[in-house]
């Protein structure tokens, strides 16, 4: 493969093609998800899933206790909507229609019949929720009503690259709707938190987190919260966003709720999506020339059990059925697999698809455990191998975010000088500096630099002067380049 930090671009293609990920589809920006990145997408819908279930399930990994994920105190029900919605609809929220216009993909024409209102390939769900929602009968007392979908959404891009920036691609989307605006916007800081819970304790992604400024808030919100993370190249990726929306939707759209005065009242909403764009921050974070590297949370295989025994030593067989047996009691995901030979290329495409880690019993007194972050192989006695494993997946867990945030630290610039931050950015460095947030502020940054603030990270207690405009600052905020 490519090295990675001389050629990030290369390097990630050859990564998506030799770990089997996705094979590009015929239409510009449209991508095959082959097993090894489907699978790892159902696994981080099953921790969404399990922190938002109606019953709340129990993880039966037994390792979970050092990487805990805590469940939401709503209710969250699955449903699935329609791709198809008409433009007329879109065309009641005018910032709404406004910020996606550019992206839609319309429907013109079926067959020889062209239509007076066209037709709309998803491009978010908002719209469609409030029409849903307008055809139910709500009151205080069965708000809040939260649904969640996991579905494939729309937006012409000019530039795609697989998982990063797609024409088609999929997420998760929640939709709340509420009685009054402070508990919409409390759950809309909740999802937000589960995110962050996510994306920093499970797959170990150093994140910054905070508001959207107003110009990059979505389209509708009153306000937007953000999960950023900064990529090997400098660049920020935005993983995950929340939105308070208010009665921006609810109002227009004619939704209506009766309150404990028994009058009607016009109910508020929020939404919250992740997709699978992570997928390309966890690659970009975590993965070295030697192929995928995968928390430990969400690998579909986190275990490769091999038994190579050429002799037919009942005690090498015995050995192996000994650790299969450990698997399963930790609730471990394996596979076990016996090899007549070949073992170093099984070993090697298992590196390549970032297996954590990979067990091989060929003799009857040790395991040999080859760690995928290492990269290096250590003997195990059977009781060493019982005594230590957990000690060794939490010890995996840890380096690989420390590793990645030592990577983000390199790209990071805290600055208070517009010199320093020219340096930066000429670097293809990200910056966090105190600023004096404006609509000006935030066009020179995109035609002069080429960047935008990525996320505003809290609003300053102390003065400090903003070293764009010479002025008092009011926001800690994150500047870079984006995907």
């Amino acid at each position: 493969m490519a090295n990675k930090d001389q050629n990030l671009t290369l390097w990630y293609d050859q990564l998506l093609s030799k770990a089997q990920l996705v094979s590009y589809g015929d239409v510009k920006g449209t991508n095959c998800f082959l097993p090894n990145s489907w699978n790892l997408w159902l696994q981080i819908q099953r921790l969404y899933n399990n922190a938002t279930a109606l019953i709340k399930l129990k993880d039966k990994v037994i390792l979970k206790q050092f990487i805990p994920i805590e469940p939401l105190p709503y209710t969250v029900e699955q449903v699935q909507l329609p791709t198809l919605s008409f433009y007329s609809e879109y065309q009641k929220e005018k910032r709404h229609v406004e910020g996606f216009n550019p992206e839609l993909f319309l429907i013109e024409q079926i067959g020889t019949k062209k239509l007076h209102d066209p037709l709309v390939l998803r491009p978010t769900s908002e719209i469609a929720f409030c029409n849903l929602w307008k055809k139910q009968s709500f009151s205080y007392q069965n708000l809040p009503v939260i649904y969640n979908q996991w579905t494939c959404v729309f937006r012409a891009e000019k530039n795609t690259r697989p998982f990063l920036r797609n024409s088609e691609f999929y997420w998760q989307e929640t939709h709340g709707l509420f009685s009054d605006g402070v508990n919409s916007e409390s759950a809309a800081i909740a999802f937000w938190k589960l995110y962050q819970d996510i994306i920093v304790n499970q797959l170990c992604i150093p994140a910054f987190v905070g508001l959207k400024s107003p110009n990059e808030r979505f389209a509708g919100a009153q306000n937007t919260w953000t999960v950023e993370s900064i990529m090997p190249d400098g660049q920020a990726l935005q993983c995950a966003t929340s939105h308070d929306l208010g009665q921006t939707f609810t109002k227009p759209f004619g939704l209506t709720f009766q309150n404990q005065a028994n009058q009607q009242a016009i109910p508020y909403s929020f939404s919250c999506g992740i997709s699978t764009r992570i997928l390309g921050a966890l690659l970009l974070t975590h993965s070295d020339d030697f192929g995928l590297i995968l928390p430990w949370k969400v690998a579909p295989i986190q275990v490769k059990l091999y038994l190579f025994d050429k002799k037919g030593d009942t005690k090498t067989v015995e050995l192996a059925q000994k650790v299969q047996t450990l698997l399963e009691q930790l609730a471990i995901r394996f596979q076990f697999i016996k090899v007549e030979n070949q073992l170093g290329k099984q070993l090697g495409q298992g590196e390549v698809n970032g297996i954590p880690f990979q067990l091989i019993v060929d003799n009857p007194q040790t395991v040999n455990i080859f760690n995928r972050l290492t990269r290096v192989k250590t003997a195990y006695s059977f009781e060493q191998l019982a005594s230590r494993f957990v000690e060794l997946v939490q010890q995996y867990h840890q380096a690989m975010y420390d590793k990645a945030k030592a990577v983000v630290q390199q790209k990071v610039v805290q600055a208070t000088t517009l010199k320093q931050i020219e340096q930066a950015f000429n670097d293809k460095k990200a910056v966090l500096c105190a600023v004096r947030l404006t609509d000006t502020l935030e066009q020179q940054l995109k035609e002069r630099y080429q960047v935008t603030v990525r996320c505003c990270l809290e609003q300053l207690q102390k003065p400090q002067i903003c070293p764009f405009s010479g002025e008092s600052a009011q926001d800690y905020v994150l500047i870079a380049r984006a995907y």
